[in-house]
């Protein structure tokens, strides 16, 4: 299980068996708030995008998928989504999936922080978010928005 890799696709390389694992994991991790196969397929075909994706024997255990426009968000990175297997999680998965991230966007000029959203019921997220180093810009009932420069180191804070 701790044999993974992280491989980089962008919207040319995607191909109906990604869709398919990368819908897996999706469901797996949000039940019923999970997007549906359609909603997954366009966000993996938006060039705007790129993926991330954690991959152990050929399969997809764990996803993250970014939006690279810098018209979003003010000239910002977004993070969509990111997700892993139940079985996979607690192994750094997602924190490598989002340091691979800002180790990718470190020489790009689409501009020069990432920001996500975190639903407020999914303090496990919250939690990661905080301890790579993100912090909050907006809070509401539902949600908080958070953010980190491109810059700062990818050490995860203790």
């Amino acid at each position: 299980m701790d044999n993974y890799k992280i491989a980089i696709i962008n919207s040319e390389q995607v191909n109906a068996k990604t869709i398919d694992m990368v819908y897996n994991v999706e469901k797996e991790c949000n039940d019923d708030n999970a997007y549906t196969k359609e909603m997954i397929n366009e966000i993996l075909v938006n060039p705007n995008v790129d993926s991330f994706l954690c991959i152990d024997n050929n399969d997809i255990v764990g996803f993250m998928t970014v939006n690279n426009s810098s018209k979003h968000n003010g000239g910002s990175i977004y993070i969509n989504n990111l997700g892993v297997l139940p079985k996979y999680q607690q192994h750094g998965i997602a924190t490598s999936l989002i340091e691979s991230a800002f180790e990718f966007y470190a020489d790009k000029d689409y501009g020069s922080i990432i920001t996500l959203d975190v639903y407020r019921n999914n303090p496990n997220a919250y939690k990661l978010y905080s301890k790579l180093g993100f912090e909050i810009m907006e809070d509401n009932k539902s949600y908080r928005s958070m953010y980190r420069t491109i810059s700062q180191k990818t050490k995860a804070k203790k």
